[in-house]
């Protein structure tokens, strides 16, 4: 097991995921989960390779950006259907059920006031959404879906 301090000095290379969610998973015996730094086409020759990244923001930069008719809310448990039709409308690859975003809502790391809707003031649509999780222990944002 990674310890906070390794994982606070290196979060994205350290662990694939964040720090609370690594102590949940349990990865299967059949998969590897390699840094882009430490992987080698050769060592790695039975398993699929399948790129994907994680971002660092260290947050003291920030330029808010305010878009014209857009107005950002947050969004509330009753709203889960819509998010998901969202999230499943902006993704030819990916989806997301119902159940699984509402499981979202049952970890430690929720956190009600990051999930939030862009609405277009025009016709009151929502046009985009953003799930965030927080880690009180780490003071880390974690972004899942946007």
């Amino acid at each position: 097991m990674i310890t906070i301090e390794a994982y606070k000095e290196n979060p994205c290379g350290v662990l694939s995921i964040p720090y609370w969610k690594n102590k949940r998973v349990k990865i299967p015996q059949n998969m590897c989960i390699v840094h882009d730094t430490a992987y080698s086409e050769d060592k790695y020759k039975e398993y699929c390779d399948e790129p994907y990244f994680r971002l660092f923001h260290s947050l003291t930069d920030i330029h808010i950006a305010p878009v014209n008719g857009i107005s950002i809310v947050n969004a509330k448990q009753d709203d889960i259907p819509l998010l998901v039709d969202i999230i499943n409308q902006s993704y030819t690859d990916l989806s997301v059920t119902f159940e699984q975003l509402k499981g979202y809502t049952q970890t430690e790391a929720f956190c009600p006031e990051l999930w939030i809707m862009a609405i277009d003031n025009i016709n009151s649509c929502i046009v985009g959404c953003g799930i965030a999780d927080f880690d009180k222990a780490l003071h880390e944002g974690i972004i899942e879906w946007i």
